[in-house]
């Protein structure tokens, strides 16, 4: 009888060591699905950040070169009815837009950048735009655009233009 009450003991307490252990192992693996799920949770906030700059520099991108392009039309343009509110401000609302939004989610130098030419387009008498002040602006705007893609691809993929 003594003898099977010690291994009954031993049994117990090895039970109760095992069920310690399980509970460990459980309180473990609560601990590292918390940690990974934070880890995602940051990941999937860095990612739509990244998505946000990189719709912002694509959206001012395209804006950009639409004001160009009204710029180049007004600036080519044999028809002399031509005027700065048809061929450029149907663009500028959306550049606008842009412009605005990079101050939220692109690189130091970009809102700088959109500045200057926001300032030279508000320059800019619609009624009566002359041909200087459009290729004032189409300057700034043409480089805006260099600018904005060399600060992109540093922004979004740590790389410089002349690296690629």
């Amino acid at each position: 009888m003594t003898a099977y009450a010690q291994e009954t003991a031993k049994i117990d307490t090895r039970i109760k060591h095992l069920e310690k252990l399980a509970e460990e192992q459980a309180r473990l693996t609560r601990t590292v699905e918390s940690i990974k799920d934070e880890i995602a949770a940051q990941a999937k906030s860095r990612d739509n950040r990244w998505a946000f700059r990189k719709e912002v520099y694509v959206n001012l991108i395209i804006a950009t070169t639409d004001m160009l392009t009204g710029c180049s039309a007004l600036l080519n343009s044999i028809d002399k009815q031509a005027t700065f509110q048809k061929d450029v401000l149907p663009f500028l609302t959306n550049f606008l837009r842009h412009a605005g939004l990079a101050q939220l989610a692109t690189a130091d130098p970009v809102p700088t950048l959109v500045s200057v030419a926001v300032n030279e387009i508000m320059r800019i008498d619609s009624r009566t735009a002359e041909f200087e002040q459009i290729r004032t602006l189409a300057a700034h705007l043409y480089s805006l655009r260099t600018s904005l893609l060399e600060a992109g691809r540093k922004d979004l993929w740590d790389e410089a233009l002349n690296n690629a």
